[in-house]
């Protein structure tokens, strides 16, 4: 059997998401994975070095597949590809472990290669990856919405994820958005990664269309979403976004140090706080 890999109409972080729950479910199942016209060019951020990793480990899995496996000519179709939040969870079923760890146990270090290559292409790095505490804010477009209580939507849907049942998009209860987090909630994350990592360095890095004003610490900001997800990925000491985009970027480093990860329906349905999450809590924390 075999799938058609499709993409969204979305930005980089959403479009890696979808790619990976849709590369995992194929992985798990033994399919092998077509491109839309046999062409990676007709993607979404194609030029992306990131979704080229992916795409190149995509053709390092499809020959691994044995040949009975690839003859199998019938194509499998997802039953709601277009709902975001069905995909996640649907593949999260099926694999029975949280996207990162299986990410990490099956397919890591095969692109561990590739990801030691963008040093290559981005060869400077503004800041000490070992000494900084690095902040991303997901604001522009999403700038003017409001903070939100992220514990609704994500026991929603942890409940929805234990009972084994399907998720949607639309039927949870309270927000569940890529909104930003308050300052009070930030700066109280910060003060908590500050107190265990005393003698590093705060850092923001957010979008060139994004003001930070509200806050005093430095900014990064870059026109190239792909080397500001490169610099995300490379610090060893995270405080993440309600972002699709910030969980993206933990795919392409597996020796973080620390990483605080904000709970809403999409984080959870990639397993975080999960009955299926294997991750180290020595080195995650979650909050709302």
């Amino acid at each position: 059997m075999y799938i058609v890999l499709f993409d969204r109409e979305d930005r980089l972080g959403s479009n890696l998401l979808i790619y990976l729950a849709q590369l995992l479910y194929a992985h798990n199942n033994k399919l092998f994975i077509k491109f839309k016209n046999n062409s990676k060019s007709d993607y979404s951020f194609s030029h992306s070095i990131f979704v080229k990793i992916l795409f190149n480990y995509i053709d390092k899995y499809n020959e691994q597949l044995s040949s009975e496996e690839i003859s199998d000519d019938t194509l499998f179709e997802f039953e709601n590809p277009r709902n975001y939040m069905y995909m996640l969870s649907f593949t999260l079923r099926d694999i029975q472990n949280d996207y990162l760890s299986y990410f990490n146990k099956f397919i890591y270090d095969e692109i561990k290669s590739d990801i030691l290559e963008i040093r290559n292409v981005y060869n400077q790095v503004p800041f000490d990856v070992n000494k900084t505490i690095l902040v991303h804010l997901r604001l522009d477009d999403m700038a003017h919405w409001k903070d939100y209580d992220g514990s609704i939507c994500s026991n929603y849907y942890k409940n929805k994820i234990k009972k084994r049942e399907d998720c949607y998009d639309s039927n949870y209860g309270g927000g569940n958005s890529q909104s930003p987090l308050s300052k009070e909630k930030l700066q109280a994350v910060i003060d908590r990664a500050q107190s265990k990592f005393t003698d590093y360095k705060v850092l923001l890095i957010t979008s060139p269309r994004s003001d930070t004003s509200f806050f005093e610490y430095d900014v990064i900001k870059n026109h190239d979403e792909s080397y500001d997800l490169y610099l995300l990925s490379l610090c060893k000491v995270v405080i993440l976004s309600r972002s699709t985009y910030a969980i993206a970027s933990l795919l392409f480093n597996n020796e973080k140090d620390m990483v605080y990860v904000p709970l809403w329906g999409h984080a959870v349905c990639c397993g975080f706080d999960t009955i299926y999450d294997n991750n180290d809590i020595s080195k995650y924390e979650y909050f709302y």
